[in-house]
Order: C-alpha cells, then sequence, then structure tokens
C-alpha cells in the first residue's frame, strides 16, 4: 500500500503556474495526494511602492486590487480542484515569496513541491532574486568540494584520476541497470560527454523527454553564479519540464 503523499503547488496568475499545475494533475498525480495550493500575495511589493508614495488612498487602492485578484485566484483554482476531484486546499501565506512558500511547505509536511519558473537571466536572478531558485536551494544546507585540474602538473596523477572516474562510472552504470532490473523498469543508460548541464539536455533533446529529473546540492547563490549549479542550468535553460528532487529533512525537521 502506496504512502499518502502531500503535494504543495505555489499559485500566482502567471501562465507559468498554471502549467506547473496542469502538469502536476497530467503526469504526477497519485490518487490518494493530498494538494496544497499556496499563495503569496504581493503584499511587499506595494509596501516597497508605499515609500515612494505619499497618498493614503493610492495606496488603499493598491491593496483592495490585489485581494481582489488574490480572491479571483482562489476562486480559479478551487474550481480546477474541484473539476479535476483533486482533494487537499488553497492556503494564502504572507512575506517573501520564496520563504513564505518553503514556510507553507514544512509546516505541511510537503512530499513534493511544484511550482512555474519564468526563466530569468543569470545576472537578473543573481540580484533580483527568482523565487523557484530559492526554493530550490534553501531548504538545507550543503557541502561540496571541486579539484581545478589546473592546478596539477603531474601527468601521473591526472591518467590516474581519469581512470578513477572510468571505474566509478562503471559502477555506476552496473548500480542504476540492477535497480531499473529489480524495479522491472523499460529503459536505458546512456553516457554523454561534455559539461553536465549541456550535455544532460542534450541527452534529453535527443531522447525527446517529456520529464527531465535530477537532484540538487543546494549550494549557495554565490557558488552557483561563479562556479555553476547543474540543477540550475537544466531548470533555466529547458524547454520542457523538470523535477528537481531534494533527498535530505528541511532544516526545520531536524530542529524538531
Amino acid at each position: 500500500m502506496e504512502s499518502k503523499r502531500t503535494i504543495v503547488i505555489a499559485i500566482d496568475d502567471s501562465e507559468h503556474s498554471e502549467f506547473a499545475f496542469d502538469f502536476y494533475v497530467d503526469n504526477v498525480h497519485r490518487h490518494g495526494d493530498h494538494i496544497v495550493l499556496v499563495h503569496v500575495p504581493e503584499y511587499s511589493n506595494i509596501l516597497s511602492a508605499s515609500s515612494l508614495l505619499t497618498d493614503p488612498n493610492i495606496i488603499a487602492e493598491m491593496i483592495k486590487d490585489t485581494e481582489e485578484r488574490t480572491s479571483e485566484l482562489v476562486d480559479k483554482y478551487s474550481f480546477k480542484m474541484q473539476q479535476k476531484q483533486l482533494h487537499g486546499h488553497v492556503r494564502q501565506q504572507c512575506g517573501k515569496p520564496g520563504e513564505a512558500i518553503l514556510e507553507c511547505a514544512r509546516e505541511e509536511g510537503a512530499t513534493m513541491l511544484i511550482l512555474g519558473t519564468r526563466g530569468m537571466g543569470l545576472m537578473r536572478r543573481t540580484f533580483i532574486g527568482s523565487v523557484s531558485d530559492y526554493c530550490l536551494h534553501h531548504d538545507f544546507p550543503s557541502l561540496s568540494a571541486d579539484i581545478n585540474p589546473s592546478l596539477l602538473t603531474d601527468p601521473n596523477i591526472i591518467a590516474e584520476m581519469i581512470k578513477d572516474t572510468e571505474g566509478q562510472t562503471s559502477e555506476l552504470v552496473d548500480k542504476y541497470s540492477f535497480k531499473m532490473q529489480q524495479k522491472e523498469l523499460h529503459g536505458h543508460v546512456k553516457q554523454q560527454c561534455g559539461k553536465p548541464g549541456e550535455a544532460i539536455l542534450e541527452c534529453a533533446r535527443e531522447e525527446s523527454a517529456t520529464l527531465l529529473i535530477l537532484g540538487a546540492r543546494g549550494m549557495g547563490v554565490m557558488r552557483r553564479t561563479f562556479i555553476g549549479s547543474v540543477s540550475d542550468y537544466c531548470l533555466h535553460h529547458a524547454t520542457f519540464p523538470v523535477l528537481v528532487c531534494r533527498h535530505k529533512p528541511f532544516k526545520h525537521d531536524k530542529q524538531s
């Protein structure tokens, strides 16, 4: 018997959000899923703008407009849930979107968090921020290390590293081939060369992928900017849905 899943889906009035919801319904949904739709109204934008506005009537009108659009959005997705006979509820959170969405996911004990991405460029994501980036990299800390081949001058060391990598690759292929046989899954293992993000997307395009699934290590924003993150690259360069999986518990869960 499969355990019940709690799926948190972030919604707003964009087409990206609606695509994410529809994709879940058509491709990810399981019978028994409990769905929590979370929306974060854009009050923070109004508060930022209020420092530039001196007329309280204009501010009040902006707040009223946001509340009306929020109400329409909640009604829209509540109706979509009823149409698809989905079980769950719509929840409204306040605060910065990324932080508020993750807070909701923790409180609901989410099995999976689904949200759309608008595909902002690297510099815009770095200085303005991306909700999908924030959610992708802020639910637990991690540490990784890299070796720069330019620091090595001994060809024997480089040859040994290449040999070791080939051995690890062979073991990895064998491991996942066995896992596929165990689960009676149909498919094959493919080895690709090049920069990881580019190579993965090239493979996905060649295979006409419906969905790309990969893990995320949770690097910090500066490290992602200058070194690069495979999940970030695929998330913002793919022309098809990308599912990024986090295997560790939320920091909140560790402290409780």
